[in-house]
């Protein structure tokens, strides 16, 4: 199950710059053969009493030239749930694309 998530008020900025998705020592790639990419981004809630989360995204394309500690901005951002074979939960993030704010 894939869950479009809103973010039209989370800011968002660059914690780590993108790399290379790998499993096994080798760059991983989309059903269609697309690169994956991982970029660490810090999210900001908007109220007051909204701390920071840091999340990694994955994107697929070309490498995204996204500085560490810019602004950017988040397209299409799912949360996708996971479970492994040894039981352990977490959470994928997918996004279309991540741009520099304002681009």
């Amino acid at each position: 199950m894939k869950l479009k998530l809103d973010v039209s008020d989370v800011t968002f900025m660059v914690s780590l710059a993108p790399v290379a998705k790998e499993y096994d020592g080798k760059h991983q790639t989309d059903k269609d053969g697309s690169l994956k990419w991982t970029t660490e981004l810090i999210a900001l809630g908007s109220s007051e009493d909204e701390g920071a989360s840091v999340i990694k995204v994955v994107t697929t394309g070309e490498k995204p030239n996204l500085p560490k500690g810019k602004p950017v901005s988040v397209v299409d951002l799912e949360a996708v749930p996971w479970v492994s074979k040894q039981g352990t939960l977490g959470t994928a993030y997918r996004a279309s694309a991540i741009n520099l704010a304002g681009k």
